[in-house]
């Protein structure tokens, strides 16, 4: 077809959406978001999976017909989310407690599929391989795991459990070692921020400051502050559970991790927070002393004095550091 063909369906198109969509105003508004209330009340069950298979509790998926046997990281706490809002605005008590196994087997499913090492897959089918057998087949220290949403998660129940946090205590450990494993194993040394292993499953799919990046190299803006809520989540279930020190140590974390947010991610000129590129070569102090006669060495007056450079993408995940 020629580009002019091409051109002109483009343009038909585009002019029968534009004819199809309604007027923005004040009444069209309310009428759809009446619409979609009233659809999303009428399906918000479908969300609710039974426990089985490698699935040991039940739990939430984030739509009735998609993802149907399959428990996802950061979607099943953002449909949490949703959920509770669904049912403070139109449940009753008794729909709140059918509700509650589903939300907290989220957080039970991936702590079953946890350990000491802290790796916890990023989803959980219904016929998952063991632990054991996932472990085979991938390096838990050089790819992503589940993201720093879990703890969040799982505060997020116990807030809706007016504090109650003791159906988490005996797994708690492992929710510990899951948020020390990024803090001590992907982890930027001389700047502290966290960085992503790959490009594989990050949240902001496609975002230029990760996807198609070298491994290791992308301080991305949206794990560090969803790394910033984790820490500050460990630390209000480590109170709710009465472990003082434990409480203490994740709030010096999150405060540690912020001040390194607004040290190297923001960005003066274009006042915005940004990705931050690790990809750099070390500074080596070359050896004068040993030089021959006439040799030349670069960069002696001047070797670089910043640890990380930031990639200025304007994508969205910016203002979460405001």
């Amino acid at each position: 077809m020629k580009r002019s063909s091409l051109l002109c369906v483009f343009v038909l198109t585009a002019s029968i959406m534009c004819a199809q969509m309604p007027e923005r105003s004040a009444d069209n508004l309310a009428r759809y978001k009446g619409l979609c209330r009233k659809y999303i009340y009428k399906e918000m069950r479908g969300m609710y999976r039974k426990a089985g298979g490698s699935l040991k509790y039940p739990f939430l998926a984030p739509g009735s017909n998609q993802y149907l046997d399959i428990l996802w990281d950061w979607d099943s706490w953002l449909s949490n989310v949703a959920l509770r809002q669904i049912l403070t605005d139109a449940g009753t008590e008794k729909d709140l407690q059918e509700a509650l196994p589903y939300e907290q087997g989220c957080v039970l499913n991936s702590l079953h599929y946890g350990g000491m090492d802290g790796w916890i897959p990023y989803w959980i089918e219904r016929n998952q391989p063991s632990r054991e057998d996932m472990l085979k087949l991938i390096n838990p220290w050089k790819t992503n795991m589940h993201k720093p949403t879990l703890a969040q998660h799982a505060a997020f129940i116990v807030q809706n459990m007016r504090g109650d946090a003791e159906w988490l205590r005996d797994d708690f450990y492992k929710l510990q070692s899951f948020v020390d494993k990024y803090l001590n194993f992907h982890r930027h040394r001389t700047t502290g921020l966290l960085y992503w292993e790959d490009d594989k499953a990050i949240g902001v799919d496609n975002d230029p400051s990760t996807f198609y990046r070298p491994n290791e190299s992308s301080g991305s803006i949206f794990l560090n502050c969803l790394m910033v809520k984790e820490l500050q989540a460990m630390a209000y279930l480590a109170d709710q559970l009465h472990l003082p020190g434990i409480k203490a140590s994740y709030t010096k974390s999150a405060e540690e991790l912020i001040a390194n947010i607004q040290k190297h991610c923001w960005d003066p000129r274009d006042r915005y927070y940004y990705s931050v590129d690790f990809n750099l070569l070390p500074v080596v102090k070359p050896d004068t002393e040993s030089a021959k006669p006439g040799q030349f060495f670069y960069h002696t007056g001047q070797p670089r004095n910043y640890d990380s450079l930031i990639m200025r993408f304007s994508v969205w995940s910016g203002f979460m550091a405001m």
